[in-house]
């Protein structure tokens, strides 16, 4: 079976060469590495077309969920078995796709290690959701998934996509490629629920480790810091994709409406928070959600605080 590495790259150099190196180190070396890089600025393309190994694609910036569809498009007209997908601020560690690829069968469709924080080997980075009977439990901690799970091998886990997640190719071909409109902070979950929708195999390899940074605040978006607000315009509006994966409309807009009413009663009946950006970012992210108004937002970026 053969398999390509893909990492989408913007402007982060010195992680980018990590996470070449730590893919260019792996016990089971990918058979191509492709870098989409998104019209970086920092002296990321000069270093590319330095590297004889890496198959380099510089388009516009169209964000992590353009870069994920233009490398995975790639690798899949090139003919790979397997995908193997990264950002440029994940590294995997020496043996994370070979232990990957020894689960690697044609019944299932996506393999996902296990993701920490490079600062606390017990975080998850993102948390780890594994199915419980007939729901997904969530797990924060590397501890107490051990406590459960310590002689576990696999388990059927929505995981975390884009972090060191192996796509086998018959994904790709039955049930399409992300969708790069979504631009950042949602495309990764849609693509994930898509085919978590059609009973898609999607597990999670417990002995696969990969490196990603932690954000405390990942389960309570609501607290970030004003500044990372217009990430978050694209978190609240990229929502209603998922949502109408299993509603139809009008009901998927209801339910996405409902979800901003809850947002807001958080931010100023709970929070007492009345600033005007953040207000703003929300409505504005309901308005163009549900107009299926996707792509980038230049306004929103320039004008984050």
């Amino acid at each position: 079976m053969t398999v390509s590495a893909i990492v989408v790259t913007y402007n982060r150099l010195a992680l980018l060469k990590e996470c070449v190196d730590a893919i260019r180190n792996q016990t089971h070396r990918p058979n191509a590495i492709i870098v989409v890089n998104n019209s970086s600025t920092d002296g990321t393309l000069e270093w590319l077309n330095q590297q004889d190994d890496i198959k380099v694609i510089t388009q516009e910036n169209s964000g992590s969920a353009g870069g994920q569809y233009t490398g995975m498009k790639t690798a899949f007209d090139d003919g790979y078995d397997w995908i193997w997908t990264l950002d440029d601020d994940g590294k995997p560690v020496h043996d994370t796709l070979q232990l990957l690829m020894g689960n690697a069968s044609k019944d299932v469709g996506v393999l996902h290690p296990l993701v920490f924080s490079p600062d606390d080997p017990n975080i998850f980075s993102f948390g780890c959701w594994v199915k419980e009977n007939d729901h997904f439990k969530l797990y924060k901690t590397y501890q107490e998934f051990l406590d459960k799970y310590k002689d576990a091998k696999t388990l059927i886990s929505i995981g975390t996509p884009f972090n060191g997640s192996l796509f086998n190719r018959a994904v790709v071909e039955k049930y399409g490629l992300p969708k790069k409109e979504l631009f950042i902070w949602g495309e990764e979950s849609e693509y994930l629920t898509r085919l978590k929708k059609y009973d898609v195999k999607s597990i999670v390899v417990c002995d696969a480790k990969f490196y990603h940074p932690h954000n405390p605040k990942i389960y309570d978006m609501l607290s970030m810091e004003k500044k990372d607000w217009w990430k978050l315009y694209y978190y609240f509006r990229n929502d209603i994709e998922i949502i109408s994966l299993f509603h139809k409309s009008p009901m998927s807009e209801l339910i996405f409406l409902k979800h901003r009413l809850k947002n807001l009663f958080y931010l100023i009946v709970r929070k007492r928070i009345l600033d005007s950006y953040k207000l703003r970012v929300l409505f504005t992210a309901t308005f163009h959600g549900i107009l299926r108004r996707f792509g980038a937002n230049q306004d929103i970026q320039l004008k984050k605080l």
